[in-house]
């Protein structure tokens, strides 16, 4: 392991349902971070448009981090979003942007993060009778 490495694990996680082998990085406070360019290589989108994106986006600079990477070349310094804000970005990517083989699941996990934005945000409205009986209760609390 390279001095530029030290105290980091590189996990690669096999993402069946999308068809695609992500790279986590966890720092030694086990943080858990995913490299920019590499997500995007694996969703078959443009690296470059996603960073400025995330950079010119006033939600993501404090999860943004510059990290080594293993690559091709050897060990390099990639900018990573922590996991949480990872997760918020990858969903607003838009799906026709990319490959075929991911667009379908992207779209069902952009759905899964509105069903769960509204179970926090607005809780159990089971006295509506068009809700399903699943939607739980909220862990925020809006007065």
């Amino acid at each position: 392991m390279s001095d530029l490495a030290r105290g980091l694990r590189y996990l690669p996680v096999d993402m069946p349902a999308w068809d695609v082998k992500l790279l986590f990085v966890q720092d030694d406070d086990g943080t858990l971070y995913l490299p920019v360019r590499l997500t995007c290589q694996a969703l078959g989108i443009d690296h470059k448009g996603q960073l400025e994106k995330l950079q010119g986006d006033d939600g993501y600079p404090e999860a943004l981090i510059e990290l080594p990477v293993p690559t091709a070349g050897g060990m390099q310094r990639a900018t990573c979003i922590h996991k949480r804000e990872g997760a918020a970005w990858i969903g607003s990517i838009n799906p026709k942007r990319v490959k075929e083989s991911v667009r379908g699941r992207l779209a069902e996990f952009k759905q899964d993060l509105l069903i769960a934005a509204d179970r926090l945000l607005f809780g159990d409205m089971s006295g509506n009778a068009n809700l399903p009986a699943e939607v739980r209760q909220p862990r925020v609390i809006i007065d």
